[in-house]
């Protein structure tokens, strides 16, 4: 549950820039510059809230065991640090050699997630203003309509998977969500708001098991350098 909540926070960020579109873009004199200029003050935010937030203890333990092993193989060199990067090299080379299929299978799994949700998402505000000629209003709540409802679907499909597996209740969510597009696109009214509501709870849901099941895929020596590289 807790790994499609927190993945949600991907259509957090989408919702408010799509609330914030309207309040800026249209009404400003520098068009979707302001809508980037806003969107620059949030990371500052997290980057000084991370510069005071100690690292966990889980990774702090992670790193007191790795540095003692590396001492004990390498008690006559005095550089910690070049040594453990040596250390990680080594051991990061000899995992992905003897896994190079699995992170293979996860970089394709990758770019299938990654084109359900932007194939969906990214264009079709202008769709909408373009093809189906929705105001900048109506375009808004159409948009933020559907990432209403993906945090719900990520939560929710995440919870599901524990029952009935990753595997297939992502299969259940993309096929679902593939049977909702036409419904997604034909509509000329704002019946498209009930649309982008339940195509993105789906969009939403196949991402909700992604991340407790990179983190079940992936090597424990592995596991951040797998998930960031996939």
């Amino acid at each position: 549950m807790l790994s499609g909540l927190y993945q949600q926070g991907y259509a957090t960020g989408y919702l408010l820039a799509a609330a914030f579109y309207r309040a800026l873009v249209p009404t400003t004199s520098h068009s979707w510059k302001s809508l980037f200029w806003f969107g620059a003050a949030p990371p500052l935010l997290i980057i000084a809230f991370r510069w005071w937030l100690p690292e966990t203890n889980h990774f702090q333990a992670i790193k007191a065991e790795r540095e003692a092993r590396i001492k004990a193989e390498h008690a006559e060199e005095d550089h910690l640090r070049a040594t453990g990067f040596s250390a990680f090299l080594k051991e990061g080379g000899k995992g992905l050699r003897d896994n190079w299929v699995l992170f293979i299978y996860l970089v394709m799994l990758m770019t299938g997630f990654n084109s359900c949700s932007h194939g969906s998402q990214d264009l079709y505000p202008t769709f909408l203003k373009d093809q189906v000629g929705m105001s900048a209003t109506d375009t808004t709540i159409i948009t933020v309509a559907g990432q209403i409802d993906a945090p719900l679907g990520g939560t929710t499909v995440g919870y599901i998977s524990t029952y009935f597996g990753r595997r297939l209740t992502m299969m259940c969510a993309c096929v679902i969500g593939g049977a909702i597009i036409p419904t997604y696109m034909l509509p000329r009214s704002m019946s498209l708001v009930a649309s982008a509501f339940f195509q993105q709870f789906f969009v939403g849901g196949v991402w909700g098991p992604i991340p407790i099941h990179l983190q079940e895929l992936c090597l424990k020596v592995l596991r951040s350098l797998m998930v960031g590289l996939t």
